[in-house]
């Protein structure tokens, strides 16, 4: 689903959602409008005929444009727009990632993995690579042709997010359920480095890694996880410098804010958190939704955060107060995905059971 935003107007509503390791009942993925004041230019379609229909009165920037399909049936699990905002990448719970017009909804490439649940997709910087993780392994991708480029395996376990660094020579992948995070060269896969936490794990607990991220200017990365903490680490170094602790559950996304100041990371504790990065303080946290985030990421210009519950909900946030902008409900759809375009105008959420 697309919403397109605009100065002055507000948000609209949709989204979708469903349960990590559960497998996820077939849907579509639509772009779909909100116009200015809330009324709906056109209605999501999802394979079931449901229609999700704004819960809050539109708030900030955001406007419609006209909804278009840009997913074939499969819940979408992770979404990403290009630097340029002209395309889309997807992942579904079951098959490849794929390339899409983010005009037309038209496919325009699909990539082949191993078959199985696509956890996180991305484009590289300059848009020229994606990668793409499922199973054990991340792969990258040469965008215009398709062409595999590497693949970044980890033995014995899931492969959950990867991320690339700010100039693109290196992949950062969750590590083999031990808290860690990998480094990796990306056109050769040659493996540069292994981020610890040396964490012991919390009762019932695994020390399962959900979640990467590096900062602006590459010189952090940051991990979350099972353990319900954060930590962020040197990059040259590989040195531990803080561990965010507060959530009560798993810590399912984690961003960088654009400048790099500050950290946000999403739980399944139905929470999203704001963090000092340089301190290891927590400065905000954002209430609101009734289960679990599964995804949270910030505007390009940092003012607004946006959220992907299981609650079947989507949340546009104001970083600065914490004050909750605008709902968007999927019905009966969990929202895994969520992300802005480059400018800032539009948002996308990847939703299904």
């Amino acid at each position: 689903m697309v919403w397109s935003r605009k100065v002055g107007c507000k948000l609209s509503n949709n989204s979708t959602s469903h349960d990590f390791f559960k497998p996820k009942k077939l849907l579509m993925v639509m772009a779909a409008l909100v116009a200015c004041g809330g009324a709906l230019l056109t209605t999501p379609h999802i394979s079931d005929a449901q229609t999700a229909t704004p819960t809050a009165t539109p708030t900030p920037p955001f406007t419609p444009l006209t909804a278009h399909e840009i997913h074939r049936y499969g819940g979408t699990e992770t979404v990403a727009f290009s630097p340029n905002g002209k395309t889309i990448l997807t992942g579904p719970t079951v098959g490849d990632a794929t390339l899409w017009d983010a005009v037309t909804g038209n496919p325009l490439r699909t990539f082949h993995g191993d078959g199985g649940i696509v956890w996180r997709v991305a484009f590289s910087p300059n848009g020229k690579q994606v990668l793409a993780t499922s199973s054990d392994s991340a792969q990258v991708w040469n965008t215009a042709t398709g062409a595999h480029i590497a693949t970044f395996r980890v033995s014995n376990d899931l492969v959950v997010d990867a991320a690339f660094s700010p100039d693109g020579t290196e992949v950062l992948t969750t590590g083999s359920g031990d808290d860690t995070a990998i480094l990796w060269q990306t056109t050769t896969a040659k493996r540069l480095r292994t981020f610890r936490s040396n964490a012991p794990a919390l009762p019932g607990h695994t020390k399962f890694t959900m979640s990467v991220a590096f900062s602006p200017d590459g010189k952090t990365v940051m991990a979350g996880g099972d353990n319900f903490v954060a930590w962020v680490w040197d990059t040259a170094t590989g040195d531990l410098l803080q561990t965010l602790k507060g959530h009560t559950d798993s810590v399912r996304s984690i961003a960088y804010s654009p400048d790099g100041k500050n950290a946000l990371t999403g739980s399944f504790d139905g929470t999203a958190r704001l963090w000092d990065v340089s301190t290891g303080a927590l400065l905000r946290t954002f209430r609101g939704h009734a289960e679990g985030i599964f995804s949270a990421v910030f505007s390009p210009d940092g003012k607004y955060i946006l959220t992907g519950s299981k609650d079947h909900t989507a949340i546009l946030w104001d970083a600065a107060t914490g004050e909750a902008l605008q709902t968007f409900d999927a019905s009966q759809e969990s929202i895994y995905g969520v992300a802005f375009s480059p400018d800032g105008r539009s948002i996308l959420l990847g939703s299904g059971y």
